[in-house]
């Protein structure tokens, strides 16, 4: 059995070595260490955790630079373009991109409202873009 729990309880008091936890196999520890001070070629490999709640906490990052918010803005859950969304540190570039997203709570997080609003009329949210490759779209 997995006992993350004690391996996540040593890094909240101290006595757990973060960079190590960054790399655990289990989400949760990777997780909470990614939101402790970390080297930055470390916190770049956790904005890529095949976890979302480790991408999430990296997007809680204070600090955290505009190359990962451009990625991180990117991301194909909107669980975590919500957390980056709610920041208030965010460059054009990243606003712009989450002011284009589909889902409600990422615009309304973002700052967008209105865009926000008019996703919500509908009776269900749309789909994520990626939803219609290979169906044949045309204009």
């Amino acid at each position: 059995m997995d006992d993350w729990h004690d391996r996540v309880l040593a890094l909240l008091d101290g006595s757990g070595d973060a960079r190590r936890a960054a790399f655990d196999p289990n989400p949760v520890v990777r997780a909470h260490a990614a939101g402790m001070p970390l080297p930055d070629r470390v916190v770049e490999r956790l904005a890529d955790d095949p976890a979302a709640c480790g991408r999430a906490r990296v997007a809680a990052r204070p600090g955290l630079d505009a190359a990962l918010m451009s990625t991180l803005a990117h991301d194909r859950d909107a669980r975590v373009r919500r957390v980056l969304a709610a920041r208030t540190d965010l460059d054009a570039d990243t606003l712009r991109t989450l002011g284009a997203d589909l889902d409600a709570r990422v615009l309304e997080a973002a700052g967008f409202p209105e865009r926000a609003r008019l996703i919500r009329m509908l009776p269900v949210e749309p789909d994520a873009p990626d939803a219609r490759k290979g169906f044949g779209w045309r204009r």
